[in-house]
């Protein structure tokens, strides 16, 4: 299970529709953040990540990878890989994808 509070990104249509929405202040998002998290708990979910929760034994193998520094390789446009100690990505163009242009330390 996964709980994340929400944002609002910049020049979004969400944005726009901002001043007419009833939204929570901080902190009563940060309220229902920590009831999120006690329910979970209170429900045999334990939290593993700052928004990731699972039952012992089922957590997300594709999350740890990355909070654990394992190796990692992405096919396609904008996929990201971490191989060698070396962080790497192709862009988001297909044309450049095709003509191996790779972004990377």
């Amino acid at each position: 299970a996964s709980a994340y509070l929400l944002k609002i990104e910049e020049n979004t249509p969400y944005a726009k529709m901002q001043p007419s929405l009833s939204l929570p202040d901080n902190d009563a998002s940060a309220d229902f953040y920590l009831n999120a998290c006690s329910l979970l708990e209170d429900n045999g979910f334990f939290q593993y990540e700052i928004s990731n929760f699972a039952k012992k034994g089922k957590e997300s193998r594709h999350n740890l990878k990355y909070w654990e520094c394992d190796e990692y390789i992405g096919f396609g446009a904008s996929a990201h890989s971490f191989i060698g100690g070396k962080r790497f990505y192709y862009e988001r163009s297909l044309d450049k994808y095709i003509d191996n242009v790779v972004i990377g330390d």
